[in-house]
């Protein structure tokens, strides 16, 4: 599925600069523009990355390298030096990914609800009390 396709999701960020629910909606899906972006991309293992992905603490490393049409040549990293999907995360930047995913399903106000109750779940006798919060209309 798209959402576990490494192709998939860089065109998707180099169309929209980011991704989110919004980069898997029909008109993701069907996007011509984001088809000749999957047209032209290859996918390439890293020996040294995958290794340092089997290792003890796990390292998620990934380059991402762009031509462009003058030929210039962008490249971006993560892990290692260069941040890691396994380092901490303040709670604001846990807080606002949170939010930009379920904004677009539950709507701000319920969405800053769950949130609120997903910070004290240690303190809950009973987390009966989310169920009704995570309801959506279709």
């Amino acid at each position: 599925t798209a959402d576990h396709s490494v192709p998939y999701c860089v065109a998707a960020t180099l169309l929209d600069g980011s991704v989110n629910t919004a980069s898997f909606d029909t008109a993701h899906l069907t996007s011509p523009v984001l088809r000749s972006i999957l047209a032209v991309t290859t996918l390439r293992e890293n020996t040294a990355f995958t290794d340092a992905y089997e290792r003890n603490p796990v390292e998620y490393r990934c380059r991402v390298t762009v031509r462009l049409n003058d030929g210039q040549t962008v490249v971006g990293e993560t892990g290692c030096e260069h941040g890691d999907l396994s380092d901490t995360k303040s709670d604001a930047k846990i807080a606002a990914k949170f939010l930009s995913f379920a904004d677009a399903r539950l709507g701000g106000q319920q969405a800053a609800a769950l949130l609120a109750k997903l910070w004290a779940i240690h303190t809950m006798s009973d987390v009966a009390v989310l169920p009704p919060v995570l309801c959506f209309a279709g």
